[in-house]
Parts: C-alpha cells; structure tokens; sequence
C-alpha cells in the first residue's frame, strides 16, 4: 500500500524539484509512484511512495529540499488537487 508525503522545497523550485526527483527514481528503481508539484501549495510537493525510504532514496542530494514534513499525509487532502 503506497503512501503520501510532504516534502518542503525552496519556493518556486517545486517544479525543478519534481523534475530532479523523477529522474532519481528512474535511475534507481525506486518504489516513488507519483509526485505532485501543485500551484496551490507554495514550497511543498506531494510525493506518493511505497514506504519513507524510498522517498529518502529519491531525494538525496537533490538541492532545494528543506525536509520532509512528519507523518503521511491522507489521501483524502490529496484528492481536491487531482480533480480537473
């Protein structure tokens, strides 16, 4: 069962940070099934995930990362940016 995080960026880089974190993830296999750069949400992406490892996994090293908020995040405070 896949979950859903918050990661806090830079403002304004949360595009760039997506863009870098799909790459990490292609490289290294990673379990990271979605990841969403909403404009609503300044300086935060939602990242889904199998487990936070794999979310560390795909975030090292990348610049613009100021961590990652505590705690999944329900997909029900998700669901409001998927529909068109």
């Amino acid at each position: 069962m896949s979950k859903f995080f918050a990661v806090k960026t830079t403002a304004n880089q949360e595009r760039l940070v997506a863009s870098l974190m799909e790459m990490a993830v292609r490289k290294h296999k990673l379990d990271v099934y979605s990841i969403l750069a909403p404009k609503e949400l300044k300086g935060y992406i939602i990242v889904e995930a199998e487990d936070m490892q794999n979310l560390l996994k795909a975030i090292r090293g990348l610049p613009h990362i100021k961590g990652i908020v505590r705690g999944e995040i329900n997909f029900s405070e998700v669901e409001h940016f998927l529909t068109p």
